[in-house]
């Protein structure tokens, strides 16, 4: 009766429990080699319906970009990309539900979700996931794991397609201070990792 009353005791319920769930999403970690499976091309969607606002963008395959309510941000930056020369940016978009980019990455708490960056941008010496954000992204909890998920992604995309792929973040404070820089020197600038 003394162990049964110990047991039951909130704390040490709690640690038993968060024991248990720890061991059982260990085990559904399955590390599997990546394999390109296909390229997806954006010239291949099909016009979708959106109640975001849009961007007239002229450097997509698009006639025009959502982006989020809230985020003039995004829609600054996209302008920022249209106005760079052939030689510093060929194409971008924002990365659409509609495709198939996501990275998994397992939170702080060990479960498995997916990051979607915001844009990929197609330059000469190769290709870019951006993650353009305001201030605080930075401090949220899982972004360095989603950050180290897309490094990771990037790292092996590169190796499986011998295209050079990128994974870049920046804040808006780091945008609005280096945005007279050229895309290259822009990324430059942010890339970190």
């Amino acid at each position: 009766p003394d162990t049964v009353r110990k047991l039951n005791h909130l704390p040490v319920r709690e640690k038993i429990r968060d024991v248990f769930a720890k061991a059982i999403l260990r085990l559904q970690v399955v590390k599997e080699p990546y394999q390109l499976v296909e390229r997806f091309m954006t010239s291949q969607m099909e016009p979708f319906h959106t109640s975001e606002p849009v961007f007239p963008a002229k450097r997509t395959v698009f006639e025009v970009l959502p982006y989020p309510r809230g985020s003039e941000f995004e829609k600054d930056f996209m302008r920022y990309l249209d106005e760079q020369p052939p030689d510093e940016v060929l194409a971008y978009t924002k990365v659409l539900p509609r495709m198939p980019l996501r990275i998994p990455y397992h939170d702080a708490d060990g479960y498995l979700r997916h990051y979607v960056p915001d844009f990929v941008v197609k330059t000469v010496d190769g290709y870019f996931l951006l993650e353009p954000k305001g201030e605080g992204w930075d401090r949220q909890e899982d972004t360095p794991a989603k950050v180290q998920a897309a490094v990771e992604w990037c790292r092996k995309v590169s190796e499986l397609t011998g295209d050079a792929w990128t994974h870049v973040k920046f804040l808006q404070p780091d945008f609005q201070r280096f945005r007279d820089l050229s895309f290259s020197q822009l990324t430059a600038a942010c890339h970190v990792q």
